[in-house]
């Protein structure tokens, strides 16, 4: 692993030199993209993978900014770099041309934080390590080796510095927003109402091009509010129980799942490993075979499709033979056999890691209630489409997202989150999901309001973006609404006279170590903010 202040000084100093082509301080993701076009974009994304961007942890990325502005490339164009109360960040790129500095003031938003999502067995430390990039045999997808690839938004970030650098490209003044923690709360869009009334003028421009969507060809104008809804359920343990010799510690161990992002996937039948690891526990106790649970753990994001969910159990060596008959008939009568081929639900020796996270209150089972409790909670708690639309055709409306579970030290909290395209219906589906809870004896919590983002089918922006579309493409672009959550709607409650308009290139498997990136269209998405800068000074 190469060390953050490393990194940093080798990223000042290729941003200095150049973008187009990798000097002789390149780490390897900067030779890996320095042959792919745009390579601005390219080598920006390249660099930017080799700095940790966790949630609520964007100070490194924060630095490579302040630093691009103030000492790298940044400095020669006059880029202007400001920082919120929270750490969203702000760049403002003057004009070019002397013949566009009156023009509209165009913002580019994006998010610095990323999913940090790994496969089981992959050693990657998401605080220290580069993302380790990837391309497929045909160089047509760019991906991770065992992790999330982050350019959920990551390569919107670096088009929009793309753009800022390409001095071929005449522009007017331009701001690039940057906020943090987008995929676990949103607090840094939210903390824009803040940062509005303590400084208006922070951001200047009423057009925004927000660069997180995720399928080439469409235009997002709306996307889904959201709510997140915890239950804890306090844990009683039978610390009477007496571990025999016939007793064997066991992981029992759902795996080999796809994930997904919670939003854009959950109308893929994908399987949830909290919900089967649930059918697991109940299918054992209805064949009367006697388990005794210690903890449960599943998923790791609210915001996506649990891919993997295990419980450390103590099973009598008399009835393993029947458990492992019984988790192989649940995987073979599976609904989930041409979305989940890879399901796998087995009992393994718990490893060193398993046994260290076992604090010493934890070794003791929970009582029969407490584990009875539980495993009608895991089966009740609801996960899927709850509405698809009755106006728009294929579009889901209203869902709910098991997203987590995990053994504390007093309680077993299950996390969840619902989205909805409207509120009341959002805020409906959050009460069915908080009665659950509070039915099962939990606490509830509910935190993180996302407000949805009404769509303005007429707005200038957006009316202006499909023509440049079809000068560019000659076709129509497709407008729609995401149940997927983007910043928009908060972005345009704390600036009600902004326009904004959502694209980016195809991202698949985004929020899952299966993310990849189309690179064409990368650069066709590149092009299109082109043309629809162009078109927007010809309108001027």
């Amino acid at each position: 692993p190469i060390s953050h202040k490393s990194l940093l000084d080798r990223i000042t100093t290729t941003t200095t030199t150049t973008t187009t082509t990798p000097s002789t301080m390149s780490t390897p993701n900067e030779i890996l993209l320095s042959t792919l076009s745009p390579a601005n974009v390219f080598q920006y994304f390249a660099q930017l993978s080799n700095i940790p961007r966790q949630s609520m942890k964007e100070e490194p990325v924060r630095e490579w900014l302040r630093r691009l502005c103030k000492e790298g490339q940044g400095k020669q164009y006059g880029w202007e770099y400001s920082q919120d109360h929270v750490g969203n960040v702000l760049i403002r790129v003057p004009a070019n041309r002397d013949s566009l500095t009156n023009a509209h003031t165009l913002v580019f938003q994006g998010h610095l934080d990323m999913v940090c999502e790994k496969d089981e067995n992959h050693t990657h430390d998401f605080a220290k390590h580069p993302i380790q990039l990837e391309l497929s045999r045909d160089s047509k997808w760019l991906h991770a080796k065992g992790t999330t690839l982050g350019a959920d938004n990551g390569i919107g970030v670096c088009i929009a510095l793309g753009v800022a650098s390409d001095e071929s490209l005449p522009h007017g003044p331009l701001e690039l927003l940057f906020t943090i923690d987008e995929e676990e709360s949103m607090l840094g869009a939210e903390s824009l109402k803040d940062t509005a009334k303590q400084n208006p003028q922070f951001i200047n421009g009423r057009y925004l091009i927000n660069l997180d969507s995720e399928e080439d060809g469409v235009f997002c104008i709306g996307c889904a509010g959201a709510l997140e809804t915890m239950g804890q359920l306090p844990v009683e343990r039978n610390t009477a129980f007496q571990l025999s010799s016939a007793h064997t510690m066991y992981k029992l161990k759902v795996s080999g799942l796809l994930g997904g992002h919670s939003g854009v996937d959950i109308n893929k039948g994908l399987a949830n490993a909290n919900k089967i690891l649930a059918r697991a526990l109940i299918q054992l106790h209805e064949n009367q075979v006697p388990i005794e649970l210690l903890t449960i753990t599943g998923g790791r994001k609210r915001n996506a499709i649990a891919r993997d969910a295990s419980a450390l159990i103590y099973l009598t060596q008399e009835h393993h033979k029947t458990a492992t008959r019984i988790l192989e008939e649940i995987v073979q009568k599976s609904e989930f056999e041409s979305v989940d081929k890879d399901l796998r639900i087995s009992l393994e020796t718990p490893s060193d890691k398993d046994l260290n996270s076992l604090s010493e209150s934890n070794r003791a089972p929970l009582t029969s209630q407490c584990a009875a409790q539980l495993i009608r909670l895991l089966a009740a708690v609801p996960h899927g489409v709850a509405r698809m639309s009755p106006d728009i055709e294929n579009f889901v409306e209203t869902s709910t997202n098991f997203g987590v579970v995990t053994t504390e030290e007093n309680y077993i909290e299950l996390s969840t989150m619902q989205r909805s395209s409207h509120w009341e219906a959002l805020q409906d589906l959050n009460k069915m999901v908080k009665m659950v809870f509070e039915l099962a004896g939990c606490e509830v919590i509910v935190e993180n309001p996302l407000t949805p983002w009404q769509p303005q089918p007429q707005s200038e922006l957006l009316n202006i973006s499909k023509r440049a579309f079809k000068e560019l493409r000659g076709e129509e672009p497709h407008v729609e609404a995401i149940h997927a959550g983007l910043e928009c709607g908060l972005i345009v409650d704390a600036y009600p006279d902004m326009s904004c308009v959502s694209y980016g290139p195809t991202i698949l498997g985004a929020h899952s170590p299966s993310e990849r990136c189309n690179v064409a269209d990368v650069g066709s998405c590149y092009d299109l903010t082109v043309q629809i800068m162009k078109t927007l000074y010809e309108q001027q």
